[in-house]
């Protein structure tokens, strides 16, 4: 168990201690994780990975005028474009053209596949350099030859697929102006038709001639008629209206006026026929134009289709690999070997860390706060038969639990002057299960063997069963006792064990702890330690009811049982509380303890002095 910081701060003689009590565990995961990957490494086939790169470039390639207007079209732009991209790379028609080039339909690996094109695309894998327009193509394969020549044959592929795409749609391009030329030439024929049948009914030949002409000849009349006006104004002063050069002027005035008015006349219907003109010459020129524009941008297209170029090219062809990517045995076998070993240290210091029980006699003198009796191993290793295990002292006297059991007596006799022995005392735990029974009866058998008349009490009149350890079948024990229905001496049954007897649970009462708390109780205690050495009382667990508390207070000292590594501290110090303030707490035993030596903190050792001859 870890404490915390506030408690104490740890070592590095601590945390060493820590990882050698776990060493076991961190070899094993040590072994199994290094072994694992070396089995792995060793049996899988090598898988080898190569890499080509392509940029994808969003420009568009100028070739000749405004060809690409006709067919590049509207572009996606941004990063939609390269996703489009990205994804044609790992279209499954690419990989259809590149088994198709590289016949890998008759190739082993593929040739029972029920989906070839499947089984590539799970080669291949297409991925994106952050903030670049750069396509990585990776494959993985167990030929590195066959799978260099699929990388390179699969970006050559993907920038071909985007030429004939270019390609075939300038072919379209080329089909639609033809088309277009074709219409436009038949209605630049009909627009001509119909300006030459104009000029021709017109009379027409030279339209710049004819406006000129009309223009000059409006002028000269108008010109005339001011010089006219200015003569008559000047004979008027000279002569009268009837006067013959009156009246000659007058009359030339009088034709001129004529005249100019039919040339104006002449000229409005001529301005009419022109706007005519106009607009069937501006047909013809516009058909003309629209002619001309569809021939040069349809031979332009004809000779580019054939100078396509892809907006792809490839950065870095792939290269064959010399080394497999998987496995990598001189990598993985060093890098479980740290991990592993990080891993356990790990473990075993959260193990530690998560772990609440006590193990050691430190752990008990610093934590539980109570004086260490001694271990006492476990008693499976001895008589594998749950049974007699109660009785182990007695059956394999020269047991290390035997020994055990003797040094708990020689702490127990030393915690106490020689003027006040300890005479009477309660075996008691925090809650069952933690083998206090076992105790009771080995530590009574340990007195017994020393020839010391030891009596052992059942003090649990709810579930007691010691008389069954014995194979005894008395009719009045404790609760008999207590109750007034039996004497002591009724009451106590000897032992098959010399100078070992029992006072047995007795008959069922359902008020046992009214018994122990009557006045009886304490005079029973005295008849006792008049007529026995020693009286072992094997008590109910102090968490679950008050008889431990009640005997304990009126006995020399209470015994408490911590089984090794079980316990959880939390019910310890519960405990703890309780008996402080009630009776007196000779200390604790760890029991159950299955190692010969614990390095957590201090080193402990327990043996048996003789070895037991078999």
């Amino acid at each position: 168990m870890i404490p915390p910081p506030e408690v104490k701060e740890l070592t590095a003689n601590d945390y060493v201690a820590i990882l050698t009590k776990h060493i076991w565990l961190i070899f094993a995961i040590f072994v199994f994780a290094t072994g694992t990957v070396a089995f792995y490494d060793f049996s899988t086939p090598k898988k080898y990975e190569v890499k080509s790169t392509v940029i994808i470039e969003y420009e568009k390639p100028k070739i000749t005028g405004k060809v690409e207007d006709v067919y590049q079209g509207q572009p996606v732009v941004g990063r939609d474009y390269y996703l489009t991209q990205l994804n044609i790379l790992e279209s499954r028609s690419l990989a259809e053209r590149v088994i198709k080039k590289l016949e890998l339909d008759r190739d082993p690996e593929f040739i029972h596949s029920p989906d070839p094109a499947g089984q590539l695309l799970a080669m291949v894998k297409v991925s994106q350099l952050k903030f670049s327009n750069i396509a990585v193509v990776s494959v993985r394969g167990a030929n590195p030859l066959k799978i260099t020549a699929i990388a390179n044959t699969w970006t050559r592929e993907f920038i071909y697929q985007d030429v004939e795409r270019r390609v075939g749609t300038a072919k379209y391009g080329v089909s639609f102006l033809e088309n277009q030329l074709t219409d436009t030439l038949l209605k630049l024929n009909e627009a001509e038709k119909l300006l030459n049948n104009f000029l021709r009914i017109n009379k027409i030949v030279t339209v710049p001639d004819i406006e000129s002409k009309t223009e000059a000849l409006i002028e000269s009349l108008k010109a005339q008629k001011a010089q006219l006006d200015t003569q008559i104004a000047e004979a008027s002063k000279r002569y009268k209206n009837k006067h013959p050069k009156m009246l000659a002027l007058t009359s030339q005035a009088k034709s001129v006026v004529d005249k100019l008015t039919e040339e104006t006349n002449i000229r409005l219907a001529l301005q009419e026929k022109m706007a005519e003109y106009g607009i069937l010459k501006r047909k013809v020129e516009t058909y003309k134009s629209l002619y001309d524009d569809f021939l040069t941008r349809a031979k332009e297209l004809d000779v580019s289709k054939e100078l396509t170029l892809s907006s792809m090219r490839v950065l870095d062809a792939a290269v064959e690999p010399k080394s497999p990517y998987r496995p990598r045995p001189f990598t993985d076998i060093p890098v479980a070997m740290l991990g592993s070993l990080m891993f356990g240290i790990f473990l075993s210091l959260f193990l530690e860390r998560i772990d609440s029980s006590l193990k050691t006699s430190d752990d008990v003198e610093f934590y539980a706060k109570f004086a260490f009796l001694g271990y006492l191993p476990s008693a499976k290793r001895e008589l594998r038969e749950p049974k007699h295990r109660n009785l182990v002292s007695h059956i394999k006297p020269k047991s290390r639990i035997a020994e055990a059991f003797r040094n708990l007596k020689v702490s127990l006799i030393f915690s106490f002057p020689e003027d006040k022995p300890l005479r009477t005392m309660v075996i008691t735990s925090s809650v069952p299960g933690e083998g206090k029974t076992l105790i009771s009866c080995n530590l009574s058998i340990i007195f017994a063997q020393a020839k010391e008349p030891t009596i052992l009490v059942d003090g649990d009149m709810r579930k007691g069963n010691l008389h069954k350890t014995f194979d005894l079948k008395p009719k009045h024990g404790l609760s008999s006792v207590l109750a007034g229905t039996a004497s002591l001496d009724e009451a106590v049954t000897p032992t098959f064990i010399p100078n070992l007897f029992l006072l047995s649970a007795g008959p069922y009462t359902p008020n046992p702890t009214e018994l122990i708390s009557s006045e009886r109780l304490p005079n029973i205690l005295r008849e006792l330690e008049k007529k026995f050495r020693r009286v072992v009382i094997d008590s109910t667990p102090i968490l679950n009811v008050a008889e431990a508390l009640i005997l304990g207070d009126k006995c020399d000292g209470v015994v408490f049982v911590i089984k090794t590594g079980s316990t959880s501290i939390k019910y310890i110090l519960e405990a703890k509380k309780i008996i402080d303030t009630k009776v007196k707490v000779v200390g604790a035993v760890l029991n159950n303890t299955e190692v010969a030596h614990d390095r957590y903190y201090y080193h402990h050792y327990y043996y048996s002095s003789t070895r037991e001859k078999p």
